[in-house]
């Protein structure tokens, strides 16, 4: 009811992914993304791994199971890179004189991230932008 309204009064909401390219972050989000898709996003394996659990010979429905270290390890990274580049862009307004180093820091986390990809897949997005 709450969305109609909204598109009544000319108001549309708008989606996670369109909020990236607003902010001319799109990088940030094609990269969770990406990461998402590597680890079964949203298919039946993905749903197997979260929500069920063998107990002995018997499946068990979990509606919340703990989290996997990897899939905090995305969570992390896309923090961690949204928090440099804004970062970025205050002190890049203040003009503060700061900019350089958290772009060394952006450059750091990439290098990190290429060096934990063993597949050398270059993900999308993966200039900082």
């Amino acid at each position: 009811a709450e969305l109609a309204t909204m598109e009544a009064r000319g108001q549309k909401p708008v989606k996670i992914d369109e909020r990236f390219d607003c902010g001319g972050r799109w990088g940030i989000y094609e990269w969770i993304y990406w990461q998402l898709c590597l680890r079964n996003h949203n298919n039946i394996a993905a749903l197997e791994k979260r929500h069920l659990k063998r107990v002995a010979d018997n499946l068990q429905v979990l509606m919340v199971e703990e989290s996997d270290p990897s899939e905090i390890a995305i969570y992390f990274d896309a923090l961690t890179w949204h928090l440099i580049d804004s970062a970025i862009r205050v002190h890049g307004f203040l003009m503060t004189g700061l900019v350089t180093g958290y772009e060394n820091q952006l450059r750091a986390l990439l290098t990190f991230r290429y060096a934990v990809l063993k597949t050398g897949a270059l993900p999308p997005g993966s200039t900082g932008s």
